[in-house]
């Protein structure tokens, strides 16, 4: 995923041969892509391997920098953006549960899959490789006892491997994704002190900085020198939250959530949406009809009973919100894959221009400090 993607015609050419006729209704074949340049098509990712048997140990990061992390039947555990970048997939077991813990640089988005699926009426246990095609620019996996290419955003397969033996795709086959927390080290310790940290796994390989540079947030889009872009509204590496509500789906800023503070009250599609950005991460809930607000730094109901906020729980009764499923990711590849999305902004939102920084606008002294620090504190975490 180092190298600039083909011509068009190229990656067409290549996506008639991997993509079964009968694939046709369920994957565009124009949009599954050869990352690697003119080499080889092998299962080979582009020199990207995954990782397996991780190994958890020392602090060896910066508390700023960015981990994903996740939890499992009390098993805390985090794993360093800065690692994800060179390795994409790290193949765990986190509480007894088998899973992959992947990471696509390009759209942004950190998501841990169970890695037990149906497969066939028969219940597997997959590992999963990075495989070098691209698809709407997310990572596809493939796992070895199927053949089987899996976008990383939708977690269902879109195809067989070139040159694979098996000929059915298992579209009905989904992986069953786990909460994943996108936060700082720090953050992420606070919340769970007993957390275990992923330990490098090349020591031939650097893990300083980002293995992407400024892709972060610069306007382009896509692998090499990537695609041309124009900001029409949101900037298009602007990160949000992304959920399904019924049959529609909407996003929230992760930047514009903080800037209201850390709580949005939303109704949409007939749900009292939630939005919590904190030290779990971004998180949407159902409000079940409650109304937050802080008082003397504590989140209380609206008869000022105390909560968790961010984990959606009542500190005085057995009441919890229902979590909704969401993905945090770049803004353009949220919009890809779900192009009718609705779009929530707060009043005199700050976000990118275009070459990443944050747009000054009508605001207080206050806001301006916050988006201010805000800035710095990102620019720290990738460097």
């Amino acid at each position: 995923m180092r190298t600039p993607v083909p011509a068009l015609i190229v990656a067409t050419l290549l996506s008639m041969l991997l993509v079964p006729a009968a694939e046709a209704e369920h994957v565009p074949r124009s949009e599954i892509q050869w990352a690697c340049g003119f080499g080889e098509r092998n299962a080979e990712g582009c020199g990207i391997d995954a990782v397996h048997d991780p190994e958890f140990g020392p602090d060896w990061i910066d508390p700023r920098d960015d981990v994903l992390g996740v939890v499992l039947n009390g098993d805390a555990r985090a794993y360093p953006v800065r690692m994800l970048d060179r390795h994409e997939i790290v193949n765990d077991i986190i509480g007894g549960v088998p899973v992959a813990v992947t990471w696509c640089p390009l759209c942004g988005s950190g998501i841990t899959f169970e890695r037990n699926a149906e497969i066939d009426g028969e219940r597997r246990t997959l590992d999963f490789e990075v495989s070098g095609y691209l698809y709407k620019h997310d990572l596809v996996m493939w796992d070895p006892q199927t053949q089987k290419l899996w976008t990383q955003i939708l977690g269902r397969p879109i195809g067989s491997l070139p040159g694979s033996v098996v000929e059915t795709a298992h579209p009905d086959a989904e992986l069953e994704p786990v909460t994943t927390a996108q936060v700082t080290w720090q953050e992420w310790q606070e919340r769970h002190p007993g957390t275990r940290l992923l330990q490098p796994a090349l020591e031939s390989t650097s893990y300083r900085g980002s293995a992407y540079g400024d892709y972060d947030s610069d306007c382009r889009i896509g692998v090499g020198g990537g695609e041309e872009c124009e900001i029409d509204g949101l900037h298009p590496k602007e990160e949000v939250v992304g959920v399904d509500v019924k049959d529609r789906a909407i996003a929230f800023p992760v930047l514009g959530v903080l800037q209201s503070g850390g709580v949005v009250h939303h109704p949409f599609n007939g749900e009292d949406l939630l939005v919590v950005a904190g030290r779990e991460g971004t998180l949407v809930f159902d409000a079940d009809g409650h109304r937050f607000e802080k008082r003397d730094g504590a989140w209380v109901d609206e008869e000022g009973r105390p909560w968790d906020i961010e984990a959606g729980r009542s500190m005085t009764t057995d009441e919890t919100l229902e979590r909704l499923d969401t993905l945090v990711l770049f803004w353009f590849a949220w919009k890809e894959h779900r192009p009718d999305t609705a779009l929530w902004v707060p009043e005199d939102f700050e976000g990118k221009d275009g070459e990443g920084r944050f747009l000054p606008a009508p605001g207080t002294v206050l806001s301006m400090l916050l988006i201010t620090a805000t800035a710095l504190v990102r620019a720290r975490r990738r460097s």
